[in-house]
């Protein structure tokens, strides 16, 4: 007489045994919560940044030139990446308004805090985009001009004239701002819905 010991020690199956379905159920779990992780990570995926981008002369005019009501590019990100990884790679959004030649081309600094801690600064960006604004690089910079001396030979007036690139949260809503964070856009995230930014090259002097 065979006895169920001797089915399970010699790999007979016994009547309702259900170990296949159990396997089977596992599996299907685990390709379930794969599929559900998959569409998760595409649906997060698909949030925008949408770039306004704006030129400031303080001694010319006085305001904000090439300002848009659209954005002069937009880019798709991801949750969690740092502002800055965004706009370094570039990707630009294929179901947006942008021309298929559109591109964003952006130069960085990186610094390396006393903390052990990095941070990216824009030096550099230009947007070729023909089906809308193009922008030109611009790139940061800064000169000393009317320098006077004393009798010693150390500078005492003079001025101090430069370009950099600034930014802040925010749309055409708040496109006249002069606010800015006080943080890098290495420091800021992308959030997992559709946002903007103002990246703004700004002119400014200073007499002293």
């Amino acid at each position: 007489m065979i006895t169920k010991n001797y089915k399970k020690k010699n790999g007979f199956k016994l009547k309702g045994d259900n170990t296949m379905k159990k396997n089977f159920k596992r599996v299907s779990a685990i390709i379930l919560a794969a599929a559900m992780s998959m569409s998760s990570s595409v649906i997060a995926s698909a949030a925008k940044m949408n770039i306004y981008v704006r030129d400031y002369d303080q001694k010319v005019t006085n305001i904000y030139q090439e300002t848009s009501t659209t954005p002069t590019i937009v880019l798709d990100t991801n949750p969690g990446e740092s502002i800055y990884e965004a706009i370094a790679k570039g990707k630009v959004a294929s179901d947006s308004n942008n021309a298929l030649t559109a591109s964003i081309s952006s130069d960085w600094n990186k610094v390396t805090n006393k903390d052990g801690s990095i941070d990216w600064y824009l030096i550099s960006m230009g947007i070729n985009n023909r089906a809308k604004t193009s922008f030109a690089t611009k790139t940061n910079d800064n000169n000393y001009s009317d320098l006077e001396y004393d009798d010693e030979g150390n500078i005492i007036h003079g001025v101090w004239s430069g370009h950099s690139w600034m930014w802040l949260e925010g749309g055409m809503e708040s496109i006249n701002s002069t606010a800015y964070p006080e943080y890098t856009m290495s420091d800021a995230v992308c959030p997992a819905s559709d946002f903007s930014i103002i990246l703004s090259y700004d002119h400014s002097e200073l007499k002293w």
